[in-house]
């Protein structure tokens, strides 16, 4: 074989080589680009709800899974894929304060509130109720003071409603979500109790829309804040409402 025809193998078994090369650098890349993709994903995903489960609390009482740190962590989340910076602060820079009895609770529950000024009385409030012992979720309720109403604030009210609902009803896109909302808005506007059913203990709402474990109903009654209500439920619950009155509404 003459030196040429060496040379030219040579080169094309080179090329070979280093086309092969290339090919297990470019797969290499893209087995890489998909990895990361796929934990972006999982982490917006991840960002998109928390647990919903529920469990017994004193042995009898039901609340979620879920604690009052993963309630914000999740909302935060998806605020600030939204709006570029989280809403809420972490638990001990919420006021709180306790009562005997929570709302459905026979038991004594902390309550946590967060304004994000509490010197604006327009502005909606959001509270989170716990066990005493404990920070699992017993309900969540998003708060507007009607009779300090401005636009802005009833935009807030309305956009804290959504994303608490998105972070409880994961399954649902934001155009449900939202449509929801507006839904049980109404209702509430529709079914004002009197002034002397305040929102308290033993509070029984008109309506009561639920999916699975999560319940979601409004209550507003005249001179009190105008309430968007989340707690956890059971069939044994749901009779109980049903029975009280309260018509029900299953989330498809």
């Amino acid at each position: 074989m003459g030196e040429e025809m060496k040379r030219t193998v040579w080169g094309l078994v080179l090329a070979v080589i280093l086309a092969a090369f290339l090919l297990l650098w470019f797969r290499s890349r893209q087995d890489s680009r998909e990895l990361v993709e796929d934990v972006f994903f999982a982490e917006e995903q991840k960002a998109e709800s928390v647990t919903i489960e529920i469990k017994e609390s004193y042995g009898e009482e039901v609340v979620f899974t879920a604690s009052m740190e993963d309630f914000i962590d999740c909302f935060n989340r998806l605020f600030e894929m939204d709006m570029g910076c989280a809403y809420f602060p972490p638990p001990l820079k919420w006021k709180s304060t306790h009562d005997d009895r929570g709302i459905h609770a026979q038991y004594p529950t902390m309550q946590f509130f967060f304004s994000e000024d509490e010197r604006v009385y327009s502005l909606p409030t959001v509270t989170v109720y716990t066990p005493m012992d404990e920070h699992s979720i017993q309900e969540i309720t998003v708060n507007f003071d009607e009779h300090s109403y401005t636009e802005v604030g009833y935009e807030r009210f309305k956009q804290l409603c959504q994303y608490t609902l998105q972070v409880f009803l994961p399954g649902l896109s934001r155009e449900a979500v939202s449509g929801l909302c507006d839904e049980m808005i109404a209702l509430g506007n529709e079914h004002v109790f009197g002034s002397d059913a305040w929102y308290g203990s033993g509070a029984v709402p008109s309506d009561l829309f639920y999916k699975e474990t999560v319940g979601i109903y409004p209550y507003f009654a005249i001179g009190d804040w105008q309430r968007l209500c989340v707690i956890p439920v059971t069939e044994e619950i749901l009779n109980a409402f049903e029975q009280k009155g309260v018509e029900l509404h299953e989330i498809p």
